[in-house]
């Protein structure tokens, strides 16, 4: 399979954002907001068999500082604020400083168990994006951070495909033994407030689709298109 992926025409992950938080708005729907270990707020819009869309927002002087890889293709698109992703090269290497751990999600729960790998890790690429026209993709597999770059929230719309046998791992100073984080929810008034900002940042339409929006960084092409989706039931839960 090539690993580049003609423009097509396609639905707007914006517009389905949109559709979606509306619902929520106009009390339809629960309002849902998660606390995440990577410090940022998840509210979660779609999720069907190893598909997922959410707004991710990362309050003022929040960070995500842990590197980490997915087991699924992300495609993100900055929709308020700015972010600097930066890509690394992580390495086995017996003489590494770092560990790399894997990590198994359960609905809320987080299960983290060392690998028994040392590794070393070196910046290749550290890009900036900014809310209007970048949207950026990462392979599954692909180690990266992401940290705010603006001040007030950071907001970014997500969709992201699960890859069959990859990994979720993560990078750390030191080795841990096995253990297991839950994930909390927000309380309901808190969520709204969250839905609310999201909302007024995915904004109303407008003359761009993000396949008409210029692509940037390391790994942009992949080899399928996430904008074909439509909401769709399904208890699964990627990313």
């Amino acid at each position: 399979m090539s690993d580049s992926a003609s423009a097509k025409s396609s639905p707007d992950l914006r517009a389905l954002a949109r559709a979606i938080l509306d619902t929520v708005l106009a009390g339809d729907r629960q309002p849902v907001a998660v606390a995440h270990p990577l410090e940022f707020v998840c509210i979660p819009l779609l999720r069907t068999p190893g598909l997922g869309v959410c707004g991710h927002i990362w309050q003022d002087g929040q960070a995500a500082p842990t590197v980490h890889c997915h087991s699924w293709h992300l495609t993100s698109e900055v929709i308020a604020g700015a972010l600097f992703n930066e890509v690394f090269a992580v390495t086995d290497s017996s003489e590494g400083d770092q560990h790399l751990l894997d990590v198994e999600s359960t609905g809320p729960l987080d299960r983290i168990a060392a690998t028994g790998r040392t590794v070393t890790v070196q910046t290749e690429q550290r890009t900036l994006y900014e809310a209007g026209d970048t949207y950026y993709c990462l392979r599954a597999g692909v180690f990266h951070r992401s940290t705010p770059a603006s001040t007030g929230p950071t907001i970014t719309l997500l969709a992201g495909r699960t890859v069959p046998g990859a990994n979720d791992q993560i990078v750390a100073s030191r080795a841990r033994g096995q253990r297991a984080t839950r994930r909390g929810e927000l309380p309901i008034p808190a969520a709204r407030a969250l839905a609310v900002l999201l909302r007024s940042a995915v904004g109303e339409p407008g003359p761009l689709s993000p396949t008409e929006n210029r692509q940037k960084g390391r790994n942009a092409d992949l080899p399928f298109q996430f904008y074909d989706v439509a909401p769709a039931k399904s208890d699964a839960s990627p990313p």
